[in-house]
């Protein structure tokens, strides 16, 4: 389907009105100067040559009218053209700038989400090792209880404060795998009353690999939000 530019009809309308005025002022303009001077026709050159002076005298200052108009309406347009091209270029930038700050702030999110799950991982995976360096079962009970109760801590904070960096699907794996460790830890702090724990422990890193790995999985997938 043809489609016709506003612009190209309003100037070959303005070129046709132009052009009209012409003939109608060279007729105007011939009309007079034969109805002045008896309307009849010359076999004189001289007569012809006057003639072609008073029409030169005449459409001399249409001309140089016109050529004004023209020159004013040239610069009109590259005036306009010249702004379109530096709104458009002002618009490209600033979309430039955009996307740039999304980029910068997507690979800022996912770093901080890394480093998130790095947290969670290390301290999960020290909830069976004991800080303390002595060797009595004591101490290695209560040792064993700081850190589990640790990775308790963690994974609350982790499932209930951090959704603006994870968003987790209640019914996804990576959620359902800490709330598992988070039940296991419990079972283990409340019915165990000295650390023999190590029957546990590949249960529980079983577990805690699935949930890194879905977290891990998310924070690519998501790279881009």
């Amino acid at each position: 389907m043809l489609t016709v530019n506003s612009k190209d009809n309003n100037s070959q309308i303005n070129t046709l009105i132009i052009i009209l005025l012409i003939v109608l002022l060279l007729s105007m303009f011939s009309g007079f100067y034969f109805l002045v001077f008896n309307g009849k026709l010359s076999n004189q050159p001289q007569d012809w040559a006057s003639f072609g002076s008073y029409i030169s005298g005449v459409l001399m200052p249409i001309f140089t009218a016109i050529n004004i108009w023209v020159f004013v309406r040239l610069t009109q347009t590259i005036s306009e053209k010249q702004k379109e091209f530096q709104n458009a270029e002002s618009i490209r930038q600033d979309e430039r700038h955009k996307n740039e700050l999304d980029h910068q702030k997507r690979l800022i999110i996912t770093q901080i989400r890394q480093t998130e799950i790095a947290l969670l991982s290390k301290i999960l995976d020290n909830s069976f090792i004991p800080e303390s360096s002595r060797s009595d079962a004591f101490s290695k009970y209560n040792s064993y209880k700081i850190n589990l109760a640790k990775s308790l801590s963690e994974i609350d904070t982790f499932i209930n404060e951090k959704q603006y960096l994870f968003p987790l699907d209640k019914n996804g794996i990576a959620f359902k795998s800490l709330i598992e460790c988070h039940k296991m830890i419990i079972e283990i702090l409340n019915q165990y009353d000295d650390p023999c724990y190590i029957a546990e422990l590949g249960n529980f890193l079983e577990i805690k690999h699935k949930a890194m790995i879905e977290l891990y999985q998310y924070t690519t997938d998501n790279i881009t939000n």
